[in-house]
């Protein structure tokens, strides 16, 4: 018995080294961001397509701003963009999952077989097609770059690749920022903002109205709402001949906005033209209908009633710090 110790003891050891080794040699694979996928730089990519059986989709650089040219020129979201490029120039494969031409039919990733094809160009020359194919797991794909063998499994979520072009049209690009408004003017108002808080002027009355009122405007004012992008050439059907709200914007850079909108015919939609670029935009009902329904007289009530409940707070805040030793007695 007393033989068999050091063998044990040896035997132990070694399970615990091959233990650690397999744990750390784990750790290292996990860690590993394997091999680049596409090599190239694309940093000059100024035109992408993006593809799929029955629908194209191109997005254009043209000079900093990137451009949906099916879409009139419409600006493209170049935070979509960016993130498009960073995706593709991340893309790393630990292992391939095949790595023979005859295996890319099998995962839809042949050059003329394939779920969505990703080409990028620079100065009118293709620099790298990326193709992708099927599922691989929750976001995650097949991919090939065209012209090589090894296939991946990688993951790149189907929104970020998509050929709607409504996925990736710049609504941003019509959107204000509340901080930035120094006046509203609206039919039945306008909203002037002061050095601490607003003036609220309606009906020949100025009233001051307080930030938390004056937001309920400003960011109704801010967050147009683009459903669609209808063209870039003014049609009797847009209404605007007979606007349905008409309101102007002044910000604090100086620059003054007109914003005119028209009912869409045979629609419960309105047309908005863009304040700068010819561009006809489909707006959702909900931001007109919100903007013609603010009453000045229900913005003075409650700026009114959440400077009473501001003033209660405050004195009751100032009764809860006081000790009695702090209170001063009369007559002393």
């Amino acid at each position: 018995m007393t033989r068999m110790i050091p063998i044990l003891a040896v035997v132990l050891v070694l399970q615990i080294a091959l233990a650690f080794g397999l744990h750390y040699a784990e750790q290292a694979k996990v860690n590993d961001p394997g091999k680049k996928i596409v090599t190239t730089d694309l940093a000059p990519v100024d035109k992408i397509v993006l593809q799929e059986k029955n629908r194209k989709l191109v997005i254009d650089r043209v000079g900093k701003v990137w451009t949906l040219p099916q879409v009139y020129n419409f600006p493209a979201a170049p935070e979509s963009v960016t993130r498009l490029l960073d995706q593709l120039k991340n893309l790393n494969g630990n292992w391939p999952v095949a790595t023979t031409a005859d295996a890319a039919p099998r995962f839809k990733v042949a050059s003329t077989d394939f779920e969505k094809r990703i080409e990028l160009s620079g100065a009118g020359k293709n620099m790298v097609s990326v193709l992708l194919g099927s599922a691989a797991g929750h976001d995650r794909l097949h991919v090939r770059v065209d012209k090589t063998n090894e296939i991946y499994s990688v993951e790149i979520p189907e929104r970020e690749v998509s050929t709607e072009s409504s996925d990736w049209i710049d609504r941003a690009s019509v959107e204000l920022q509340s901080a930035d408004i120094d006046s509203v003017e609206l039919p039945q108002l306008k909203l002037v903002r002061k050095k601490k808080d607003f003036e609220l002027h309606y009906g020949g009355k100025v009233a001051a109205l307080d930030g938390t009122a004056a937001a309920e405007i400003l960011e109704s004012i801010a967050s147009v709402n683009i459903s669609e992008v209808l063209g870039a050439q003014p049609k009797p059907e847009y209404g605007l001949d007979t606007p349905i709200l008409t309101f102007s914007v002044e910000l604090k850079n100086g620059v003054k906005l007109k914003y005119l909108f028209g009912k869409l015919s045979g629609s419960n939609f309105y047309v908005l033209r863009k304040p700068s670029g010819d561009f006809y935009l489909k707006i959702d009902p909900w931001f007109v209908d919100r903007l013609r329904q603010l009453s000045a007289e229900g913005l003075v009530q409650k700026s009114t009633q959440l400077q009473k409940l501001r003033d209660s707070a405050t004195k009751q805040l100032i009764e809860k710090t006081q000790t009695p030793n702090s209170k001063v007695p009369v007559g002393k």
